[in-house]
């Protein structure tokens, strides 16, 4: 029996169980509802005062935010999700495990190189496709 759920065990993602479900109710509140509901601040956004907006620099939309999370975990969480099943299923053939393990480091890396080449715009590639974007906080005056 295959399960499609992803989870991570000993640092690999995982196909397992249920725990694509519990991973993605996480995703979803965390990313998505409550940026929406704090008008773009997670936790970790409100303490380094930079939160998420819309192009127009209005607060984002359910939908933007939805795409946002869904592009990047869907992007690495499904791409890393599918190899490693693809490695546990064919665990007795070398050949395809240094396959899987190649194209998991390329995948991987490509995010990486996205992430560096694109750190001064802040406009990585699941920003450009939601429409979503880290701005900084203007720092209140107590004069």
């Amino acid at each position: 029996m295959l399960d499609l759920g992803i989870g991570f065990v000993n640092g690999i993602v995982r196909v397992n169980g249920v725990h694509w479900l519990i991973t993605a109710a996480g995703i979803a509140l965390y990313f998505v509802l409550l940026p929406y509901m704090t008008r773009g601040y997670t936790l970790g956004k409100w303490l380094v005062r930079v939160r998420l907006v819309s192009a127009d620099g209005s607060a984002p939309t359910l939908r933007a935010l939805a795409v946002r999370a869904g592009v990047f975990y869907g992007t690495i969480l499904g791409i890393n999700g599918v190899l490693s099943t693809a490695m546990n299923l064919n665990s007795e053939s070398a050949l395809v495990l240094v396959g899987c393990l190649l194209f998991f480091a390329l995948v991987n890396l490509l995010l990486v190189v996205n992430f560096i080449a694109n750190i001064r715009s802040r406009s990585f590639f699941h920003d450009r496709v939601s429409g979503v974007v880290n701005s900084p906080v203007q720092a209140v005056s107590r004069t």
